[in-house]
């Protein structure tokens, strides 16, 4: 099946497209030009976040198509202000929007606003934000509800008190940065992958790794449609960013090759735990 017709069952039931344009750091009309010219491309799952501050730029790309017809995730960071602080962020998100329902809202980090990284406080204060999601899905407001940047300590204590299990994990993971760990537990859970940052935002060395190069010419391929097909191959949703119509095109056309096991292998083991965007160990509790 053609990856832009591809969706993955959530254990929620709610079906995500398994590509997706990502959003970080676009603004202004570069934003608004570069989510039309994916949509008009076939790309129905956008990747943003309040973080971005990009919502009333993005509106006017993603309002110009039916509703039904596009897949919008969204992030919030956990706040120390608690549950009504975090409701009343998605609300007037989704007002910003003009939306009356996101399709997915994760937490987008496990630190919360303004505690430090070792606060003990942290974990009530991450489910408080959690139960705000639980809330908003319940009332229709939100399809599906998920975390970011999360390791096994932050979800085990998540898990443990949680009424409803994350649908998602957004991580970045890429050939450099593979989370293997992780990505067992989420696994073990029913916790979908989503892989931020999939070509590790350009990085030059990755580009240039000669085991990418060598499939890739191999495959006729790009050293980028390589990193991605690796990625979708192992089922997760892949978001990458791009600005560059040639870019988003090169992105989704990924069906006129396979990786097999042994070219599969050789990816594998080219991991670093190498980070392109934050870090989340830093946050101790």
């Amino acid at each position: 099946m053609a990856i832009l017709n591809k969706a993955i069952k959530l254990a929620s039931g709610v079906q995500i497209p398994q590509i997706g344009i990502g959003t970080f750091d676009m603004r202004g009309t570069d934003c608004t030009s570069a989510v039309s010219s994916a949509l008009k491309l076939g790309y129905r799952h956008i990747d943003t976040a309040l973080a971005y501050k990009n919502e009333n730029v993005l509106k006017l790309a993603v309002n110009r198509v039916p509703r039904e017809n596009v897949f919008i995730s969204t992030k919030i960071i956990p706040s120390s202000k608690g549950f009504q602080f975090t409701y009343i962020k998605v609300l007037k998100s989704l007002e910003a929007m003009h939306c009356k329902y996101f399709d997915m809202v994760l937490l987008h980090w496990p630190g919360v606003d303004g505690f430090r990284p070792d606060d003990p406080r942290m974990p009530k204060m991450r489910l408080h934000s959690w139960e705000a999601l639980e809330v908003l899905k319940e009332e229709g407001k939100v399809k599906s509800i998920g975390v970011s940047n999360f390791l096994i300590n932050h979800l085990e204590q998540l898990l443990e008190r949680a009424k409803t299990k994350p649908d998602v994990n957004q991580i970045e993971h890429h050939p450099y940065c593979q989370n293997g760990g992780l990505i067992d537990f989420c696994r073990e859970n029913s916790i979908q992958i989503v892989a931020s940052s999939p070509l590790a935002k350009g990085n030059e060395s990755l580009f240039n790794n000669e085991t990418l190069k060598s499939i890739a010419e191999d495959k006729k391929a790009t050293v980028a449609q390589v990193a991605l097909k690796w990625a979708a191959q192992k089922d997760f949703v892949i978001i990458p960013k791009s600005v560059n119509l040639s870019r988003m095109k090169e992105n989704i056309n990924l069906d006129f090759f396979s990786l097999n096991a042994e070219d599969l292998a050789r990816i594998d083991s080219l991991n670093q735990n190498f980070h392109v965007s934050w870090d989340p160990s830093t946050i101790l509790t």
